[in-house]
């Protein structure tokens, strides 16, 4: 196959529900020419045969199937057949913006520069409600951010800003710069794809950013990573917060803020995981919660009034145990 502007990687593991929307969503874009890769990791549903059969007169689609090794194996399985100059990786239950890849391709012809990657911002939906939590930015208008700007740019970050930091689908990554730093994602089941986006910020030389939402994020779909309860996930989150922790040492950013912030979504994200009607065990399994070890590097009065509520109940068994429905919300 010919080279193309852009690359989309989907791992898709049992989705068969979403993944038709998803893909339909990217094949309806105009202005870049790109590829969509399919990388089935070992589905035990209908989704593999779903997408050969949806999508086998498209030639604008691959469909690569592999055992079981979890997204961020697929992802670089899917990096290995791409043949785009710039790299995508959409998670299979989330859809972009009509336009994206037009106003994209219009902003690329005005820069000249090498750029490493791409950010923009994203929408948060529900499967669940119709609610949309959207992205607030500081900057207003596109811009480079070359390499004397980057650390004022990641210091600027604050609570809305984790995804724009942590997820690798609000990035559209030039392939070279992957292939020049041997950037490859982790073999962890989560948390793969925020350490693989610390990297990218560690690396690169020049962000071009634009403040549009052009992707939207599904959160809370059931059977999900991040839904499912999983004891490895905490031991995952930790492992970012500390490689967060060495690249802002590494840079000379003190974003103790957005540090902290992080750290409280840890810590919330372990409570959520203890969800039990008896409290004789919630209590049992709070004493020995893994976030203890990284809650102490918490700087409270860099905190939000929401998460300085948070972190005062987080303290405390009962508390946690009695305020358990609003802190899963």
């Amino acid at each position: 196959m010919k080279e193309v502007d852009l690359s989309v990687v989907f791992p898709a593991y049992n989705v068969e529900k979403y993944i038709i929307n998803s893909v339909q969503s990217v094949l309806k874009q105009r202005g870049l020419s790109f590829e969509v890769i399919i990388v089935d990791d070992g589905s035990t549903d209908g989704t593999l045969d779903l997408v050969k059969s949806a999508f086998k007169d498209d030639l604008r689609v691959k469909i690569i199937h592999q055992s079981n090794r979890g997204s961020g194996e697929a992802r670089n399985t899917g990096l290995k057949y791409a043949f785009g100059k710039w790299i995508f990786f959409m998670d299979p239950d989330d859809i972009i913006a009509d336009d994206m890849f037009e106003r994209i391709d219009g902003l690329l012809k005005l820069q000249p520069q090498v750029i490493d990657f791409i950010l923009f911002g994203s929408q948060t939906r529900t499967f669940h409600d119709d609610s949309i939590v959207h992205q607030e930015f500081k900057i207003t208008s596109p811009k480079l951010i070359k390499e004397g700007e980057i650390l004022e740019f990641v210091d600027s970050f604050r609570e809305n800003d984790a995804n724009i930091f942590y997820s690798v689908w609000t990035k559209i990554i030039r392939k070279d710069f992957i292939i020049e730093n041997n950037l490859l994602f982790t073999k962890h089941q989560t948390s793969q794809d925020a350490i693989f986006s610390i990297k990218l910020y560690n690396f690169a030389n020049s962000i071009f950013f634009i403040p549009e939402e052009f992707y939207y994020y599904f959160a809370k779909r059931e059977g999900s990573a991040q839904t499912k309860k999983n004891p490895n996930k905490i031991k995952n989150e930790i492992i970012v917060i500390n490689e967060t922790r060495k690249m802002f040492d590494s840079k000379g950013i003190k974003n103790e803020s957005f540090f902290s912030y992080f750290i409280m979504l840890v810590v919330k994200s372990e409570i959520t995981q203890m969800s039990t009607e008896e409290y004789s065990r919630f209590s049992k399994l709070f004493r020995e919660k893994k976030s203890n070890e990284v809650i102490r590097d918490v700087k409270f009065k860099k905190l939000s009034l929401k998460y300085k509520f948070f972190y005062l109940i987080s303290k405390n068994s009962f508390l946690s145990y009695l305020f358990l429905p609003i802190i899963v919300k």
